[in-house]
Order: C-alpha cells, then sequence, then structure tokens
C-alpha cells in the first residue's frame, strides 16, 4: 500500500487551483482559438481540449489527493466545492446545516443527479464515499478526517446527517476532496479499467503511460455544461517534449 503524507493547505490550494483551472476553461470556452475578446468571452460548444501532463494517471491512488487532480474533477463531482477565497459552494450538496456543537452537519443533496451508467445518486452514495476514504487500502491524505465521521442517518434519498466524534476544522477539505464514485464499479475504477461518476466528462480510453481521454457527458446535471466535446489528456514526462507540445500547439494546457 502506498502512503501519502498528509495533506498541507499548500497542497489544498494547489490541487484546487489545478481542478479549477481546467473545468474553467471546459465550461467558458471552446477550444478552437479566437484571438478577439468578444469571442473569448463567449462560450461556444464543440472542441477538444488536449491537456499535457508530466506524471501519469495511477488509478490506485485515484481517491487519494495526489499529483493528478484533473482526472478525478472530470469524471466526478464532490458535496461541495471551494471558491476562490476557500469558501465552500454547493455541488452535489445543495445546502447543509452544521449543528452548533460541531458534532454534525446535514445535507441536502441535489435530486436531478444520475451517475454515467444512469443510477440515480442518492444518500446513500454519500455514505459509501465516506466509508471509502476511510479504507486504509485507498491511501486517503484525508482517512483521519473521514474518520471521524462515525454516523450516518437518512431522511429519504435526498438528505442526509453525518455525525462527527467531535469537532473538525477541515471538515470541508474532506467535501471538497471526497469524490462520489458509482459503487459498483469503484474496483473497477482502481484498477484503471473504467471510471464512471456523475462529473461533466465520461472516461472514454487510457493507454497507460501515454494518454487519457474524455467525452461530453450528455446527460450532465448542469444545464448546457460542459461546452467541450472531449478532453484528451497527453502524459508528456519530459519537460522539454511537455513545452515543445505547447509551443507547437499540440497542447492547450499543462
Amino acid at each position: 500500500m502506498t502512503t501519502l503524507p498528509p495533506l498541507s493547505r499548500r497542497g489544498l490550494l494547489r490541487a484546487v487551483g489545478a481542478g479549477s483551472l481546467l473545468m474553467t476553461l471546459g465550461a467558458c470556452r471552446s477550444a478552437v482559438d479566437d484571438s478577439t475578446p468578444a469571442a473569448a468571452a463567449s462560450p461556444r460548444r464543440g472542441g477538444t481540449l488536449t491537456v499535457a501532463h508530466g506524471v501519469d494517471f495511477t488509478p490506485s491512488l485515484l481517491f487519494a489527493v495526489s499529483a493528478m487532480t484533473l482526472v478525478p474533477r472530470l469524471v466526478f463531482n464532490t458535496l461541495t466545492r471551494y471558491d476562490e477565497k476557500l469558501r465552500p459552494q454547493p455541488e452535489l450538496a445543495k445546502s447543509w446545516q452544521v449543528a452548533p456543537d460541531g458534532k454534525s452537519i446535514t445535507f441536502t443533496l441535489r435530486d436531478d443527479v444520475t451517475f454515467h451508467n444512469g443510477r440515480k445518486f442518492t444518500a446513500d452514495d454519500v455514505i459509501f464515499a465516506v466509508q471509502n476514504l476511510q479504507n486504509p487500502v485507498r491511501a486517503a491524505q484525508l482517512r483521519s478526517t473521514a474518520a471521524a465521521v462515525t454516523a450516518f442517518e437518512k431522511r429519504g434519498d435526498h438528505e442526509i446527517t453525518l455525525g462527527l466524534a467531535h469537532p473538525v476544522s477541515n471538515l470541508f477539505d474532506l467535501f471538497e476532496f471526497m469524490f462520489i464514485a458509482d459503487k459498483d464499479s469503484v474496483e473497477d475504477a482502481v484498477a484503471g479499467k473504467q471510471l464512471i461518476g456523475t462529473g461533466p466528462y465520461t472516461f472514454t480510453g487510457r493507454n497507460p503511460g501515454a494518454s487519457l481521454s474524455f467525452a461530453r457527458n450528455e446527460r450532465y446535471w448542469q444545464p448546457g455544461r460542459p461546452y467541450l466535446d472531449k478532453v484528451e489528456i497527453r502524459i508528456i514526462p519530459q519537460p522539454d517534449s511537455l513545452l515543445s507540445s505547447l509551443r507547437t500547439a499540440q497542447s492547450q494546457l499543462s
């Protein structure tokens, strides 16, 4: 089992920034370049974004916070997402309430979300996501935070209370990085065979050490999103080759 170091605040900012940058590009513009300010500001559907990355995706570390955060951000959603000031914002959770004593949090979940395989997202998926990070096999850097969740209370399919052993100062770090994966295929996910989430892109293929490919999720719960047809990630470990791919427009982002 691979053991990763604890997640620092600097590491958190870096990981949030990396995922947000890619998703902003995917949501706000076409991959087809246009030099005019008006065109750059107007969302347009279509195109393929090619990302050059120096580190290969390691499926066994999918649920750890690692160097390759782009893949899970494309395929999976989380309960909340930090904004640029590290304030939690709704994602799969519509709203939440922390108890006055800090020992529980109640989420109201979106009821219009489906996984890429068509299955509806429910409170059971939140329970599985927490227990998945509590599993030492996952090598999650936020495992100790997940371990503070000691009880689950469902009220229907879209409301759940998480009971905590004690108040947790970095609780929303957990919800920022707790990727909601299809529980029936999670072992295939950590083996790199298939990735099934609720996110804006579906996983379409992987050539280990070379590339990963993703296609727009046509049933994504955010109306009109994403704009890009495809995202391709090219693994280029040599710095000179990676820079060359950007200079020659073989890749648009690194």
